[in-house]
């Protein structure tokens, strides 16, 4: 009775690592090529691999985060890694594990949130629930 016990405890905490340590990422972007005649500038979809199985649903605002890697000169070049908010996706369709955004907020130099100055979301920027 106690290896069964112990067996289903190591199983589960197992099982809630693999769930809890997924990284969320854009994976893909995608949009329309502008044929020319118009000066709007074409709306770019955000492949990202959350969905409705972690809580993301039509309407939802994710957070984007861009890695950064900087080398501390004082400690022999030791590189440290930090995640920097850069803006916001609005998803627009969400399937069970993967969803598509479109952008809601990019961060400036203006806002209160600014770290960075991006044009734009990146395939590989890292993407939270807020």
């Amino acid at each position: 009775m106690k290896t069964i016990r112990l067996t289903l405890i190591s199983l589960f905490m197992i099982i809630s690592a693999n769930v809890m340590s997924k990284e969320f990422i854009i994976f893909s972007v995608e949009h329309s090529i502008d044929m020319g005649g118009t000066t709007a500038k074409t709306p770019k979809n955000f492949f990202i691999n959350i969905g409705k199985l972690q809580g993301v649903t039509k309407g939802s605002r994710l957070k984007v985060l861009r890695k950064t890697i900087n080398k501390n000169q004082f400690e022999s070049g030791k590189e440290y890694q930090t995640y920097v908010p850069i803006g916001t996706v609005k998803i627009i369709h969400s399937d069970e594990n993967s969803s598509i955004g479109i952008k809601d907020e990019l961060f400036s130099e203006e806002s209160s949130n600014f770290a960075a100055s991006p044009k734009s979301f990146m395939i590989g920027d890292k993407v939270s629930i807020n």
